[in-house]
């Protein structure tokens, strides 16, 4: 390897380092590795919930009462499931500090 070469690598590999300090200083280190955590546990299983709010939100576009997609996003979101909706419809995601626990009872 040449001079050259080590230099570039040595420059990226400080580059790199820097990066990682600062998504550490800001919390997403921890965030991915919360993320990275649930997806390899892969017990988490909120296609129920999905279901239900997707019912729930499709009732409300009827009636124009959206309390209880409001009360499902809201415990969702409280138990740290990343709530995503479009028109394509509903995905929930386990996110940064997921507890499965508060979600019983839920539906």
């Amino acid at each position: 390897r040449s001079e050259e070469g080590r230099k570039s690598a040595d420059v990226i590999q400080e580059h790199a380092s820097g990066f990682l300090t600062a998504l550490d200083l800001l919390g997403f280190l921890d965030l991915l590795e919360a993320r990275a955590d649930a997806a390899q546990e892969g017990t988490v299983d909120l296609s129920s919930l999905e279901t239900a709010l997707a019912a729930a939100r499709e009732a409300a576009m009827a009636s124009k009462d959206f309390s209880e997609v409001d009360r499902l996003k809201s415990a969702l979101i409280e138990a740290g499931v990343e709530v995503r909706m479009s028109k394509a419809g509903v995905e929930l995601l386990p996110g940064a500090g997921f507890d499965p626990a508060k979600l019983e009872g839920l539906l």
